[in-house]
């Protein structure tokens, strides 16, 4: 719905329901459902991009390292 298409769909969603508020209800719903996604995805953070890099070391001044 959101981009160049944006306008198309809620003209459509209007004209075919006849509710002027089906629009707001299609956006909320799809920001509770990214939400929802968003939610469920595990943190990747200080993991490794590579599989054959095994373990997260600390460097010498506190942070995270791959080594």
């Amino acid at each position: 719905m959101f981009g160049g298409t944006a306008p198309l769909v809620d003209t459509l969603l209007v004209q075919r329901t006849g509710n002027p508020l089906l629009p707001a209800y299609y956006a909320t719903t799809v920001a509770l459902l990214a939400a929802i996604g968003i939610l469920l995805i595990g943190e990747t953070a200080f993991q490794p991009l590579d599989a054959d890099e095994t373990h997260v070391e600390e460097r010498r001044d506190g942070r995270p390292g791959i080594g």
